[in-house]
């Protein structure tokens, strides 16, 4: 975070993404894209099968919405879960 302060000039707005229950900091993709839009230095974390630390999640000023399936079952390797984050966030076709 500190060297990205010291490149872009200010300290990043921390997303991560979260398959967990918590919805403190939960935002939705419309949220999350408006986020980004804001032309704020955006870092984006994303977790391995065992998810991020907690302490990581409490630094996180936003967590993305869980992306759901068809069950209950909300596993997806984390090239899939990127994909379809980043897809979300900044396609053209997103919605606003």
């Amino acid at each position: 975070m500190a060297e990205i302060k010291d490149i872009e000039g200010e300290i990043p707005v921390l997303m991560a993404t979260d398959a967990g229950k918590d919805k403190g900091k939960r935002v939705n993709y419309k949220l999350a894209r408006q986020i980004v839009a804001s032309n704020r230095v955006i870092m984006i974390l994303f977790g391995t099968g065992w998810g991020i630390a907690k302490e990581l999640i409490k630094r996180t000023d936003y967590l993305i919405e869980p992306i759901l399936g068809a069950s209950n079952y909300n596993h997806l390797s984390v090239r899939t879960a990127a994909a379809i984050t980043l897809d979300r966030l900044f396609s053209r076709f997103a919605k606003s």
